[in-house]
């Protein structure tokens, strides 16, 4: 008599599909909690409008910060180093907001609100009305910015505890590094972004399951330990230790500049463009 065969056993296919099943919880509640997003765009984008009125931390390149008054928008001292690209392109945008006509008529309806102070809230709710490829031209320069921190600066940072007036002390010699190519796209973005806004262009919002597929798709890239280790770092993003929530936002910038289209877009609208770039959950 033929002894039956014994059937594989599915063990190893269970445990896989357990471990996607709690990253998928895990990123639903990052998407529907909109947990770094919000925070991280405030910060940068407003980098270049207001000035440093604190020392730099020690360390920090001191000879890329400079005091900076902006309660006049035609007093204004470029933070960069002068051999730098960013530098030039920073004296063109400068130029181009004190010529901005319509800029200067919403300054006179805000009364005392300086040029430079609204140019940066206007760049900083104009994110989530830019279209795709612009973001996606933010993204990977955000996340050297991210990348250069230490570990419990970088958690202040994506915690939203870092002021303007601080974070540009430690993200001048991160923008002097950029490219010349690097440095234009910096500030078309910032442009593009307080034209969208003045001119009251749709908000495009990213949807919760377009989020939940492109962090999907940054877990799917992993192996263990480090899948559960994401995934785990998405649930306490907020309460974990500063190592490991910088971690995972980093994680979040590298890997998510790595993905290919259209998760890259999302990642990036997800990252980069706050709460009115998100639907509500």
């Amino acid at each position: 008599m033929l002894e039956r065969e014994k059937p594989v056993a599915p063990a190893p296919v269970q445990r896989s599909e357990a471990r996607v099943q709690s990253i998928e919880m895990a990123q639903m509640k990052l998407t529907t909690r909109l947990l770094l997003s919000a925070i991280v765009v405030i910060c940068v984008a407003t980098a270049f409008f207001h000035g440093c009125h604190q020392k730099p931390k020690k360390g920090v390149n001191e000879t890329a910060v400079r005091d900076v008054m902006v309660s006049d928008a035609t007093v204004w001292t470029n933070p960069f180093s002068k051999t730098s690209p960013i530098y030039r392109e920073a004296e063109e945008f400068h130029q181009w907001l004190l010529d901005n006509r319509t800029l200067a008529d919403e300054v006179d309806a805000a009364g005392s609100v300086d040029k430079l102070m609204l140019a940066g809230q206007l760049a900083t709710k104009g994110l989530a009305r830019l279209p795709t490829d612009l973001l996606e031209q933010r993204l990977p320069l955000v996340g050297r910015m991210l990348a250069s921190l230490d570990t419990h600066t970088c958690s202040r940072f994506i915690r939203g505890e870092i002021p303007d007036s601080e974070f540009i002390s430690y993200a001048a010699p991160i923008m002097e590094s950029f490219s010349a190519a690097e440095a234009k796209a910096w500030f078309t973005v910032n442009g593009s972004a307080i034209k969208a806004q003045l001119g009251n262009a749709p908000i495009l919002v990213l949807s919760t399951e377009n989020a939940k597929q492109a962090i999907f798709q940054i877990a799917k890239s992993m192996q263990e330990p480090e899948h559960s280790a994401f995934g785990s770092g998405l649930a306490g993003l907020q309460t974990e230790s500063d190592e490991d929530a910088c971690a995972t936002a980093r994680t979040l910038y590298l890997k998510g500049n790595s993905l290919a289209e259209p998760y890259r877009g999302y990642m990036a609208r997800l990252l980069l463009t706050g709460k009115d770039g998100h639907q509500k959950p």
